[in-house]
């Protein structure tokens, strides 16, 4: 084993890196409904294709039901009617993709209606206003606590065309809790 060699660099100059470079955080943003989510990369676990699910009775019309995958019973939220996904013909849009949280039979599967991008910024989150949350469709707002503002951001080639396909630039995007999420569903469905 070989000893480190101590490197003298009092006279030469050191490459520093901008503060703002320092601090990025990296994020996935996708769309539900109309609504621009993000959230960590430790927070949303996979993404697949629509998932066939069985319909459970007397449960709210956003909840699609119960899948299989892996082995495990995944729940299925649908928040297309809820959040303004429409069609030109008025029907509900159907989610491109299901995003799950969580992991193993902790997972839950939301329907996003985007291709999930990166998206980097240097700005902290902004904690949610009750002006915000008004905003939000009421399924929204017991799963979002913060929101980052579009203009900050830098995004992959994913975004540019997730935000070409016809949708106008969000002005933030709101953070989907995966913990928030987990907590409103066990209160939705076990009410």
């Amino acid at each position: 084993m070989q000893a480190q060699l101590a490197v003298d660099t009092s006279d030469q100059q050191v490459a520093t890196t901008p503060a703002s470079e320092v601090a990025a955080a990296t994020y996935q943003a996708f769309r539900v409904g109309s609504v621009w989510c993000y959230t960590g990369f430790d927070e949303a676990t996979e993404l697949v294709d629509p998932l066939e699910t069985t319909w459970l009775p007397n449960t709210p019309t956003w909840f699609k039901g119960l899948a299989h995958l892996n082995g495990y019973v995944v729940p299925v939220v649908d928040w297309a009617s809820d959040v303004g996904a429409q069609n030109p013909n008025g029907n509900p849009q159907k989610p491109l993709f299901h995003l799950l949280f969580g992991r193993q039979q902790q997972r839950i599967a939301i329907g996003v209606h985007t291709l999930p991008f990166t998206v980097t910024t240097a700005s902290l989150p902004q904690p949610l206003v009750p002006s915000d949350a008004h905003a939000l469709p009421i399924v929204l707002a017991n799963t979002v606590d913060a929101v980052l503002p579009w203009n900050q951001m830098r995004h992959t080639a994913q975004g540019s065309s997730a935000l070409g396909s016809g949708d106008e630039l969000p002005q933030v995007l709101h953070h989907l809790s995966g913990v928030l999420l987990a907590e409103w569903f066990s209160r939705s469905v076990g009410a």
